[in-house]
């Protein structure tokens, strides 16, 4: 049984950690003013006009919720359709990953909640062995509070941990470096570099990613500390065993 109780804490926290980095990725994903405040920052909206912007994120927006078909669309190139629909993948594989995630969270806490609860029929069984009314309670709430806290307070350090390893190789090799090689990683087909003249590359040029991958980086960055605040807090609080 302790065993199981471990492997249910395991899975907790890498559940935890995906939700984390994911919900942060995805506050942007479909955020229309972190958009237009790139397309205007980088110079898109000049390059394209306006009105190409607006039209470019709507019609995107529709085809990764599954809602249009861009085939049909004469503005991207074949090439630039085969991106798409790859980025598109990726997209769904995320959200699944996503709400498995949120699934198995849900079933690890509600686990939790199970082995701390103790039945009404028990609870006067021996309330009237005690001959007094008992003290215990249906759910035994330090127990929950132990069972949640450490995953959260490690799942947030990995967070952190991970977040620091993308930070050093950001720094030591630039953002280039890490935007090629999360490109190779997920798009080996090598179907994700265009020419400078290419509508992906006048709406997105590498600046857009590397701010949107700064603000999720630090939104990520402080979703994990508060976790990790309130989990230490929550340890805190916790009476301490008598020695």
């Amino acid at each position: 049984m302790r065993s199981f109780r471990k492997s249910v804490s395991s899975i907790l926290i890498v559940s935890l950690v995906i939700i984390i980095f994911a919900s942060s990725f995805s506050h942007y994903l479909f955020n229309e003013d972190f958009y237009e405040e790139e397309y205007e920052k980088q110079g898109s909206n000049d390059r394209v006009g306006k009105n190409v912007t607006q039209a470019a994120t709507y019609v995107l927006f529709q085809y990764y919720r599954n809602k249009v078909d861009i085939s049909g669309i004469n503005a991207f190139t074949d090439e630039e359709k085969s991106h798409l629909a790859d980025v598109k993948k990726l997209i769904a594989i995320g959200y699944l990953l996503y709400s498995f995630a949120v699934a198995a969270c849900i079933l690890c806490v509600l686990y939790f909640l199970k082995q701390n609860y103790t039945p009404m029929h028990i609870l006067k069984e021996k309330s009237n062995r005690k001959k007094k009314k008992s003290k215990h309670r249906l759910f035994d709430y330090e127990g929950i509070l132990k069972d949640l806290a450490f995953p959260l307070q490690i799942a947030s350090m990995i967070t952190i941990v991970l977040l620091l390893v993308k930070g050093i190789l950001f720094i030591s090799g630039g953002f280039s470096v890490v935007f090629t090689g999360f490109h190779q990683i997920f798009f080996p087909m090598g179907n994700w570099q265009f020419p400078d003249n290419y509508l992906l590359i006048q709406l997105y040029p590498q600046g857009f990613f590397l701010d949107a991958s700064i603000l999720v980086f630090r939104r990520t960055l402080i979703v994990a500390f508060i976790g990790l605040v309130i989990s230490l807090g929550a340890t805190l609080a916790l009476p301490k065993k008598k020695t």
